[in-house]
């Protein structure tokens, strides 16, 4: 199983180094080593939630194993998971950069994050992009404004109240009878499974 990656780089006009986490297999992990001394989480590479309409490669997670996740009762994707986790460390998701529907996924969930809307889907395996020099410059202005914005306190971190119920509709029963064996994870049908914990960290670990 690969595991992250993690790139340390430097930046002169930063006084703090920057950290960058890439998560090549481990599910739910690309937050791994995010803690309280964070300031601000900015996403790129950012995709819509499974079953988003005109999104390209809309998924959540999984193209093959998961159908939906609901925290609360609302159907969230990556976008949204990565917010719940940041949040419970009290660090805001200050940008995302992607396709439109992953911008304007992030948008109705928080509200005032910095968007970067890189490529329009035509369909889910086709989109119309920007150039990358042009690509490169709206994510760089966006960054910027994303760490001044979360320095100042004008973004704020997505707080979830507790205790936090998720349920997970998988594509395939046999998916969902592994994960229903965990202690304190109801069945609630052929494909889904639920699980109510104290934050959205517990509730990840026990049923994704």
């Amino acid at each position: 199983m690969l595991r992250s990656l993690k790139v340390i780089f430097s930046n002169q006009k930063l006084k703090k180094r920057i950290e960058n986490t890439q998560e090549y297999y481990e599910r739910a992990l690309e937050m791994e080593g995010l803690d309280e001394s964070f300031g601000a989480v900015l996403a790129v590479g950012a995709h819509a939630m499974a079953g988003a309409p005109l999104a390209l490669l809309c998924h959540t997670l999984s193209h093959t194993a998961i159908y939906e996740i609901r925290v609360n009762g609302a159907p969230v994707g990556e976008v949204g998971l990565w917010a719940m986790i940041a949040g419970s460390y009290g660090v805001p998701l200050a940008m995302v950069a992607g396709d439109a529907a992953a911008v304007e996924e992030a948008r109705r969930l928080l509200g005032g994050v910095e968007g970067v809307a890189v490529k329009r889907a035509t369909s889910m395996y086709a989109a119309e992009c920007l150039h990358p020099s042009v690509t490169r410059k709206l994510i760089s202005e966006a960054a910027e404004r994303a760490v001044r914005r979360a320095a100042q306190g004008s973004l704020k971190p997505l707080k979830l109240p507790e205790p936090v119920e998720m349920e997970v509709v998988y594509t395939l029963p046999y998916m969902a009878d592994a994960v229903s064996k965990r202690p304190g994870v109801r069945r609630v049908d052929g494909r889904t499974v639920a699980y109510k914990g104290r934050n959205i960290l517990e509730c990840m670990s026990m049923l994704l």
